[in-house]
């Protein structure tokens, strides 16, 4: 596959309604396993060659380059661009890919998690000369399999020609009908892995804990960091000789775990946080420069990037956001027990080509 490809990540913030994450940070800067979720599709796309990624958001491209910053690991250099208007996934990618010399380009949801074989998209694409491909997950049924689109596309600027200059143009209700009618080849690929995808809190903890469970079991190469029984953790964190983590558990670096804390996993630790002494962090997932105060207990509950957990504190299913402000949704409805079939954790390393750099954090 020719290595001068470039991609548009679909970064755009669409309102949760009462999901308690729209409090905590945009949908693309969720922490998954330490690592906010638009750094995995990243990764997956610097895993093929691309050689520039373009971000689409619409309004919060200044504060996803305060995260993302101009170049991501590697050196793939990075553009942001709001649109004022909405413009929809058609739109949006026509819009960046003006930018662009090339005649295909990769375009990705920014929520979603890559682990499929990006390189088989494109050269699916290519080898069937389609003006569009869609990335598609098989979904068995008792009668037929069926398809379901996955958020990965490859494009092909014939395709972006039939997107208007202007106003409001989705993938499904407004390129696809032009294409068909104008005879151009539309294909789909069935992608050989999984694509889970970011909606909310109701998903929030099955894909933390699979992604955590994953690195746990090999999934990834992390640089810097060791395996201390139970756990994963960064060489630079600090931890008390009397501290129990029962794993899976990633701490990450700069992280201070107090004399005898207890870590449950799975559960993940973010940079530089603080756990104090004689706390139980369980289930959990801490972003980063974050405190849990001595002697608090929490169990299933997201302690936001800056958040604190006052100390004795007792939380269950609970978000924990700057200034000590603490929100719980109604009846307890942030439980995320239930499992998921796309989101089994293999058992030894995925075979799909989207490798992670050695960074994870």
């Amino acid at each position: 596959m020719s290595h001068d490809l470039s991609a548009v990540v679909l970064a755009g913030v669409h309102d949760w309604g009462a999901c308690l994450l729209n409090q905590a940070t945009l949908r693309p800067l969720v922490p998954i396993a330490n690592r906010p979720v638009i750094e995995h599709v990243l990764s997956a796309l610097t895993g093929v060659g691309v050689t520039r990624a373009i971000i689409c958001t619409n309004g919060e491209g200044g504060r996803m380059r305060e995260v993302l910053g101009d170049f991501f690991v590697g050196g793939l250099p990075l553009s942001y661009r709001d649109d004022p208007m909405p413009r929809g996934p058609a739109g949006c990618i026509k819009d960046a890919a003006a930018t662009l010399d090339d005649f295909d380009v990769i375009a990705i949801e920014g929520s979603m998690l890559p682990f499929f074989d990006l390189e088989a998209l494109v050269d699916h694409h290519r080898s069937a000369d389609a003006a569009l491909t869609i990335a598609a997950a098989r979904r068995p049924s008792s009668a037929l399999d069926t398809f379901t689109p996955v958020g990965a596309y490859v494009v092909s600027s014939t395709a972006l020609a039939h997107v208007p200059d202007r106003g409001f143009c989705d993938i499904k209700e407004g390129l696809l009908p032009k294409l068909h009618q104008a005879g151009h080849q539309v294909d789909v690929h069935t992608i050989d892995g999984i694509a889970p995808n970011l909606q909310g809190m109701s998903s929030y903890f099955a894909l933390n804990d699979w992604a955590i469970r994953l690195a746990d079991n090999g999934g990834w190469n992390l640089d810097g960091y060791a395996r201390e029984g139970d756990a994963i953790t960064h060489i630079d964190a600090r931890i008390d000789d009397s501290v129990r983590l029962l794993g899976p558990v990633i701490i990450g670096p700069g992280v201070r775990l107090g004399r005898g804390a207890i870590v449950v996993g799975p559960t993940a630790i973010g940079r530089d946080s603080d756990i104090g002494a004689y706390t139980v962090v369980s289930r959990s997932a801490v972003w980063d420069r974050a405190r849990v105060d001595d002697h608090a207990q929490i169990d299933r509950c997201v302690v936001a990037t800056g958040g604190r957990v006052a100390e004795h504190a007792e939380l269950f299913h609970t978000v924990c956001l700057t200034g000590g402000r603490v929100l719980r949704e109604p009846g307890g409805s942030l439980a995320s027990d239930d499992t998921n079939g796309d989101l089994r954790v293999p058992s030894a390393a995925p075979t799909c080509m989207c490798p992670m750099p050695p960074a994870v954090s």
